[in-house]
């Protein structure tokens, strides 16, 4: 495992290692405790850049558990809180910079 993605819940932080070396830690929102964001080891499966922003931000990096993902959001002031419906939020510059860096099939382990 070269390149992936560890997103600490009760840390608010998702840090990104490429080659087995840390690249960029950056804060996050969770899901709330109604909906909480799940834990284990998944896998990016699609990215898209969206060209309409809004609730979402402007990136949807998907993973291999349906309807959940990492993105950006259109409310800055919710990160480093659980307040989503269990995917990741990311400031829209910080969810552009992962987008860059991560491609199809960076394992993603999420952690209470």
């Amino acid at each position: 495992m070269n390149d992936y993605i560890v997103i600490e819940l009760s840390q608010y932080r998702l840090t990104f290692f490429q080659n087995g070396i840390l690249q960029y830690q950056f804060p996050v929102a969770v899901g709330k405790m109604q909906t909480p964001s799940p834990a284990g080891n998944w896998y990016i499966i699609n990215k898209k850049i969206l060209t309409e922003p809004g609730v979402f931000g402007t990136r949807w990096i998907g993973l291999n558990n349906p309807g959940y993902g990492i993105h950006g959001t259109n409310i800055p002031e919710s990160i480093g809180t659980a307040v989503s419906l269990g995917c990741i939020r990311m400031h829209n510059a910080d969810v552009e910079t992962l987008f860059d860096a991560v491609s199809i099939n960076t394992p993603v382990i999420i952690t209470p």
